[in-house]
Parts: C-alpha cells; structure tokens; sequence
C-alpha cells in the first residue's frame, strides 16, 4: 500500500511502492517464504505506472517478472489524452506530478528510452 494523492506526491508514491517491492523481494529471495515459484510484480491502472516507474528508477533486479495491465506510461500523453477528453480537471495526475516529473523521471517510457530495460526487467 502506498499513500496517495493529496497527501503525497508523485514521486512519493513512487518511493513508496519501491520500498514496498524491495520488501516483497527481499522476503521472497531471503527463502522467508516457502513458495519456490517466479516472483512477478502485477498492477493495474495507476499500479501500473507507480511499479513501471518504480522499477526504472532503481537497477535491482527484484523481481523474475512484471504483468502490467491498462495502465499510463507516457505521463506527457496521457495528461493530453485527459485533456482532450475533458476530464483533466477530476485528475490529479497535473497536480500530483509536477511537470518536470510528468516528462522525465516519472514518465515510464521516457525511463525506457534512456536506460537499458533489459537490464532491469527480465
């Protein structure tokens, strides 16, 4: 769990579920569990772009695969989309993010492009 807009930030809420996913993975490759299957990290929507972000953001290898389904990882082209659709104004992801955040370091295709993916995500 993550604490959420308004009472966090955008990169906030990334640090957090990063933390969160270090947990999980440390528990998980510790042999604290019993379960010897794949590790794999799911979101969906907003999960999506937090754990995309978050994994970017760091080169642990945490996990042996993501599953991430409908989720915003364009930050620049959602805002627009949202725009366009008349519904930015019941979003906070322009509140939430601030600029620089929506096109760069919180933008999960913009990570992408710049680091070597395969690296991080298997």
């Amino acid at each position: 769990e993550y604490s959420a807009y308004p009472s966090n930030t955008g990169s906030g809420m990334i640090s957090d579920v990063l933390t969160a996913l270090r947990f999980a993975s440390s528990h998980y490759m510790n042999d604290q569990v019993e379960c010897k299957e794949p590790l794999v990290f799911c979101g969906h929507s907003a999960g999506v772009h937090l754990i995309a972000t978050a994994l970017l953001n760091t080169t642990e290898l945490l996990a042996d695969g993501v599953l991430l389904l409908s989720g915003p990882y364009d930050l620049v082209d959602h805002l627009e989309h949202e725009r366009k659709r008349g519904v930015a104004h019941v979003s906070v992801l322009e509140t939430a993010f601030r600029p620089n955040e929506r096109s760069g370091s919180a933008s999960p295709t913009v990570l992408a492009r710049h680091k070597n993916v395969s690296s991080i995500l298997p």
